[in-house]
């Protein structure tokens, strides 16, 4: 039997290794950049996306922006930001519009989901929109996100099915080792019966 305990132990392992690596697969890139506006403000915009993740995870992106005033200049500054990525679950979609006092700081977040295995290329817009509400993009980030599943199956699956064979290995070791433990018990108690019923017949004689 203990080719099965030793099994056990191979299956929670790989269950472990499973869930351990979908956790830290995903990988997230940045970049900042200063882009100068109109009437010597400054915007500092730093872009989050990930480039390699899982089907069927939401996965981050965004668009942070910290502005700069010039001394006086309390003027509001209009931007617009859109994510762009083809044949992604997107949430928002479209063009999202952002209205902040020169100074402070803003954001655009997106969650963008991938249903295939594969390369998406991907663009984070960012546009300043002037009194008319005509937009002019002032940065664009282009990236791929690279898409795996597991070897075919979904990680939906996947993920359930590792965290079922760890409960279930680690109940069986748990079953087994306590087996074990009451079998040593059940042993010495009758190696020291036995003893004791030696003594007792040498102590007759």
């Amino acid at each position: 039997m203990r080719w099965f305990y030793w099994f056990i132990y191979a299956v929670v392992l790989v269950g472990i290794g499973i869930l351990v690596f979908s956790l830290f697969f995903r990988h997230t890139d940045s970049a900042t950049v200063n882009i100068p506006l109109q009437e010597g403000d400054q915007v500092r915009v730093t872009a989050s996306w990930v480039d390699r993740g899982w089907v069927l995870d939401a996965n981050d992106y965004s668009l942070k922006l910290s502005t700069q005033a010039t001394a006086g200049h309390d003027t509001p500054l209009r931007f617009a930001a859109r994510l762009e990525m083809g044949g992604m679950e997107m949430t928002p979609k479209g063009i999202t519009e952002r209205s902040i006092t020169a100074g402070r700081s803003t954001a655009f977040t997106w969650q963008a989901k991938a249903y295939k295995a594969g390369v998406t290329p991907g663009v984070l817009w960012l546009f300043v929109l002037d009194d008319s509400g005509a937009q002019t993009a002032i940065y664009a980030k282009e990236f791929n996100f690279n898409a795996y599943d597991y070897l075919g199956f979904s990680p939906k699956v996947v993920r359930p099915l590792a965290g079922a064979f760890i409960l279930l290995g680690s109940g069986a070791i748990w079953l087994g080792q306590r087996k074990a433990t009451k079998k040593s018990v059940h042993k010495a108690q009758s190696e020291s019966s036995s003893e004791s019923l030696k003594k007792s017949k040498n102590q007759v004689s």
